[in-house]
């Protein structure tokens, strides 16, 4: 699955086992973002929902694996806007009355940012207490796991990195670069087998993560 894959990348870069495609407009249209998956399995269903007053929201899709049906939820919480490497630089410039407005906003925008994600993962949440199936959510929560929306998201479902990673998992390619703030989390129907944040690939803001996951059992979960 893929955030921020721009309608500028050609199809010859699917990977060539993905064979199902489910994508959709992340209504930003000046940048022309877009969240999707591609699947080598059927995708049986899928929902996109964009979050209110915002180009962010996630995208559902119900995948069929031989008998059994997984529901893989894409997600982006609310971006806080913050760039500490600007007062960093101003203070390096000894602008110290830039750095205090620069630092008010920042605090501003905590604030506004906190009460969109506390709307957002009520959303999110809902979305997993229905499903039918086992759940894989995957995203980025624009905020560090001490915040609510990761411990929300954390009493339902077991953390990726927690379970199989190693080291620190940072995931931001700029500054600050020592926050992990992308996820993935699965429900307890699933096992992971592992679990790999790919920081020598640069070209986001974001490092990739990768995991691979096993059914517990076969049994279709009732509707």
């Amino acid at each position: 699955m893929y955030q921020g894959l721009s309608n500028h990348q050609n199809d010859e870069k699917i990977p060539p086992l993905c064979r199902h495609c489910s994508k959709t407009w992340s209504g930003c249209k000046r940048r022309g973002d877009r969240g999707c998956y591609f699947s080598r399995y059927p995708i049986i269903y899928k929902e996109y929902k964009k979050f209110e007053q915002a180009n962010n929201g996630y995208l559902v899709a119900d995948i069929k694996i031989k008998d059994d049906t997984i529901r893989v939820i894409n997600m982006q919480l609310w971006s806080m806007g913050i760039r500490v490497g600007r007062v960093v630089g101003q203070m390096k410039d000894n602008d110290y009355t830039d750095a205090k407005r620069e630092g008010r906003g920042i605090i501003a925008s905590l604030k506004k940012g906190f009460e969109r994600h506390r709307d957002e993962i009520a959303s999110i949440s809902r979305v997993i207490n229905n499903s039918p199936y086992p759940v894989i959510l995957c995203g980025d929560f624009n905020e560090t796991p001490y915040g609510l929306a990761y411990g929300t998201v954390r009493d339902r479902l077991k953390n990726s990195f927690e379970e199989a990673g190693k080291g620190f998992g940072f995931t931001l390619n700029r500054s600050p670069k020592w926050v992990r703030i992308d996820n993935q989390f699965f429900s307890k129907e699933l096992d992971i087998t592992s679990f790999k944040t790919h920081s020598e690939i640069p070209y986001s803001d974001h490092y990739p993560i990768f995991s691979s996951y096993k059914l517990k059992n076969k049994r279709q979960p009732s509707m």
